[in-house]
């Protein structure tokens, strides 16, 4: 589905020309936090007028509670918008109105769930069981810290039990677990450690705040050059082997089904974004 995942604000027009060249696998048009409810009439008649701008990549909106009628969501995907980020879910009823609306929709779109509630977080199979539209779990920490009453120091590694429930569950449903984002826009070398931190528990893209970061992410999520070579070395020695369900010691390297199975996972993601 994608490793970087470009919030802005649906009111910047400078945004909307620049969709096409750039570099995050999805955007996202923010029609939530980072405007102002009386600003949504502005978004709407730039989502209008770059339409077919629009169409041309794929665009999700994060789209709040209070406009998500079937209206409202129809006007949207009439004008290029192809999914949706469902924010802020507080109950299973609140979403199944949302998933009504979004199900009249003649065209099919993906849905990407934003758990930044206590309530997400606990309940987060049985949301992502509603509907067969999700493709992906989103972690917002910010609403996150401030349900659970989190105010000051809020490093990522406070948030151990939600973070890791979203990978479960999100591989469990066959979803892609997409981490919170890395607030220090500038701090490249900090962004980059920070996905480091995030591939390596699990999380296979993160939501960005600006396309500078969308560059660090798209190469950070992707396997390196080095496990690459490594992870072909040993499918070429299990096809030698014919092993399947045998282990084999080769050249201090320790090969088993898992790891053949991971290995052909490193190979097939690293060659889906680097021979593009």
């Amino acid at each position: 589905m994608g490793r970087s995942f470009l919030f802005v604000p649906a009111t910047f027009e400078k945004y909307f020309s620049k969709i096409k060249t750039i570099e995050a696998d999805k955007i996202v048009l923010d029609l939530e936090d980072s405007i102002d409810i009386n600003q949504i009439s502005i978004a709407y008649d730039l989502i209008k007028k770059f339409n077919k701008i629009l169409l041309s990549k794929k665009v999700f909106a994060r789209v709040p509670m209070e406009i998500s009628n079937y209206k409202t969501l129809n006007f949207l995907v009439k004008n290029g918008i192809c999914g949706f980020v469902l924010p802020k879910v507080l109950s299973i009823g609140e979403l199944n109105k949302i998933l009504k609306n979004i199900k009249r929709l003649k065209k099919k779109v993906d849905l990407i769930l934003l758990a930044e509630t206590s309530f997400s977080i606990i309940n987060l199979d049985k949301l992502v069981k509603l509907s067969k539209q999700f493709k992906g779990i989103m972690f917002g920490h910010e609403d996150y810290s401030l349900d659970v009453k989190i105010f000051e120091d809020k490093n990522k590694n406070k948030f151990v039990y939600a973070r890791e429930k979203i990978i479960a569950v999100a591989n469990c449903n066959n979803l892609i677990p997409i981490d919170s984002p890395f607030l220090a826009i500038k701090d490249m070398k900090g962004f980059k450690n920070y996905i480091k931190d995030s591939k390596n528990i699990g999380f296979k893209g993160v939501i960005c705040l600006s396309p500078s970061q969308c560059t660090v992410a798209n190469e950070g999520f992707i396997p390196d050059k080095k496990l690459y070579e490594l992870s072909k070395k040993i499918i070429k020695i299990s096809e030698k082997n014919n092993l399947k369900k045998k282990i084999l010691y080769h050249d201090s390297i320790f090969i088993g089904p898992p790891i053949i199975k991971q290995s052909n996972l490193i190979v097939k993601t690293y060659e889906k974004y680097k021979k593009k």
